[in-house]
């Protein structure tokens, strides 16, 4: 129960916006703004697509 948990939680959005914030933060903390938050956008648009294509749903919805 706790792997799913934790599986469904790494696909999950807000997993990405997290990460998307604390690198951002760290990003602005040594001044590399612009370039470090275009390639977590990136990394957070390409793993939330991921997701979305192997949820549950979508899943469903192709067969």
């Amino acid at each position: 129960m706790f792997k799913e948990f934790n599986k469904e939680y790494y696909r999950s959005l807000n997993f990405y916006l997290m990460i998307m914030l604390f690198l951002g933060s760290i990003g602005e903390w040594l001044n590399k703004g612009p370039s470090l938050w275009l390639g977590l956008l990136l990394f957070a648009t390409v793993g939330t697509a991921r997701s979305a294509f192997w949820s549950k749903e979508w899943t469903l919805k192709a067969n």
